[in-house]
């Protein structure tokens, strides 16, 4: 953001105050680094000048909503910890930061690791500042991305959470008069007043949006012809994580309280039993259920089915390896749990499968490896 004066004293040189802003959003501007460059400042390795993590990562905040915008940001940010870091600065009332207010106090960080971003905001000193029923989600691109139905279920689990464990008055009354206790004159009941007030205001827009939906699933009998099946159903934003015979198949949320998931069945009767977990993995044991699924096919052998399709082993972008595996059945799919590619020291985890006429795609770098095929 930009601060610029708006008079001069009568010699013509401008004056601090008064003042005005002008800021802009993390978005694609091109790729120019000089257009970057003012707005978003590097604070590390500044002698390097080197923009192009940032404008990557930039670029994929100006996709549209949609299935696109959900992949590209998870390859280029730590997506949860974003929403974790929000949450908290939602439910704080935070007037003066990016989503709430100007573009600014917001410092990012380059995980080494994974080369993913991470949000730090900063210089919060306008707390309890916004209205207590102000919706969880703000303004600008970062309030698309929280929109998508699982990450916008994900912040209000983390929400949840922070309310549980902190953002309450029963713990903040503590604090409260710890702080007047070697603050005589200061007054902070106000706090807690506003605390109760937040709090209410956001459990009434999970409450609104589907949050606290039964645990359920669309039928419990099925008999197929295919050997892989959809299941589908509700659950509370408690539940973030869905096991099946244990198993944590992966999950499309398709609303803040609708579900579907895809997995392979044996030939004949499969039991599956279905249990919630929460943000850290526990499992919720009152949120369960079992299906059973018939499958009246055969199971075909799955050499010669699944092959190698294509391997890119020294490609033009560092990290852009990558191994492609094609399911040429038309009609089965194949659970790879416990495979393993030996000469990537690769083992599938539990839930990994591949749809008839699928490829799958295994990369060094999913961010590298996207930028090199597009």
């Amino acid at each position: 953001m930009t601060y610029y004066p708006l008079t001069t004293n009568q010699f013509g040189y401008k004056l601090p105050n008064p003042d005005n802003v002008v800021g802009v959003d993390i978005s694609d501007l091109g790729e120019d680094k000089e257009l970057y460059r003012y707005n978003f400042i590097l604070k590390n390795h500044r002698q390097a000048d080197d923009y192009s993590r940032f404008m990557t990562f930039a670029q994929t905040f100006s996709l549209p909503s949609g299935s696109a915008l959900d992949l590209g940001t998870r390859q280029v940010m730590d997506v949860d910890e974003w929403l974790r870091a929000f949450a908290l600065l939602s439910l704080c009332g935070i007037g003066d930061s990016y989503t709430f207010g100007n573009n600014h106090n917001l410092l990012l960080y380059l995980r080494p690791a994974d080369q993913k971003m991470l949000a730090f905001p900063w210089d919060m000193d306008f707390a309890f500042n916004q209205s207590p029923t102000r919706a969880l989600i703000g303004d600008q691109n970062w309030g698309k991305i929280e929109n998508l139905p699982a990450n916008k279920r994900r912040l209000y689990a983390h929400a949840l959470d922070i309310i549980r464990t902190s953002f309450n008055t029963d713990y903040m009354a503590y604090w409260v008069a710890h702080y007047a206790s070697f603050a005589p004159g200061q007054d902070y009941s106000g706090a807690l007043a506003y605390i109760q007030q937040r709090t209410a205001s956001v459990l009434s827009e999970i409450s609104n949006a589907g949050g606290n939906s039964a645990f359920s699933i669309s039928g419990d009998s099925l008999i197929t012809t295919s050997n892989l099946v959809t299941l589908s159903g509700t659950a509370p934003v408690q539940v973030q994580s869905i096991l099946i015979n244990g198993v944590p198949y992966p999950v499309t949320w398709t609303s803040v309280s609708g579900w579907s998931i895809r997995l392979p069945v044996g030939v004949g009767t499969n039991v599956l039993n279905l249990a919630g977990c929460d943000l850290n993995g526990n499992l919720l044991t009152n949120f369960t259920g079992t299906v059973t699924v018939n499958y009246m096919g055969a199971m075909p052998d799955p050499a010669g089915m699944i092959v190698f399709n294509e391997i890119m082993y020294n490609p033009s972008m560092p990290g852009a390896q990558y191994v492609e595996l094609y399911n040429a059945s038309s009609s089965v799919a194949f659970d790879l749990s416990g495979w393993q590619l030996q000469g990537l020291s690769y083992t599938f985890p539990p839930g990994s499968l591949i749809a008839p006429n699928s490829y799958l795609v295994l990369a060094a770098n999913a961010a590298a490896s996207s930028r090199l095929t597009a």
